[in-house]
């Protein structure tokens, strides 16, 4: 498929449903300022994720939609295999292979994604916050969260939008994500 044909797919996949909890329409925005970001950098192959967009194979494209709705549920990637008809080893290969992540990788990255947005745009606790991005202990949350984004969440909302930002590079601040 032609570069130009997922760019437009990317766009017509978030722009198609319209009935989004609070919780995905902020993922929806998290997800198209980073395509228009990358689209403005030169970058069209980098969109959604950071991962280049490649043809998924129809496993690794299941998989990857199926985690971008359910990332706040507690998800078994065995369980999802298992649904799916395959062996969880063949889901977990074919997903890394397609996309250059596990399938656990893609959904922390999910979470923390709509984590930082909601603790930009909203006013919830961090436990809330926790609980909607799919974890069951704030402070595993907190934990995880500091080690990949580099500061805790209390600190990244209290961050100024500067401090964010890095004029020099145009990029935002992305300890491991």
């Amino acid at each position: 498929m032609h570069q130009m044909d997922n760019l437009l797919l990317c766009i017509n996949k978030i722009l198609q449903k319209q009935d989004y909890t609070p919780e995905q329409q902020l993922s929806r925005s998290a997800y198209m300022h980073l395509f228009f970001a990358n689209l403005l950098r030169g970058k069209q192959e980098e969109i959604h994720w950071g991962g280049p967009l490649k043809d998924l194979g129809s496993h690794s494209a299941r998989v990857r939609a199926y985690l971008d709705e359910h990332y706040h549920e507690e998800v078994s990637i065995s369980a999802l295999a298992k649904e799916m008809g395959i062996h969880r080893a063949h889901l977990f290969n074919s997903f890394k292979k397609d996309t250059g992540y596990s399938p656990k990788e893609y959904l922390l990255y999910i979470r923390m994604q709509n984590a930082k947005a909601m603790l930009r745009r909203t006013r919830k606790s961090i436990a809330e916050i926790a609980y909607m991005v799919g974890y069951h202990d704030p402070l595993s949350f907190s934990k995880i969260f500091r080690q990949k984004i580099g500061v805790s969440p209390l600190q990244y909302r209290n961050m100024k939008e500067e401090m964010l930002y890095n004029r020099e590079t145009g990029e935002y601040l992305q300890h491991l994500y």
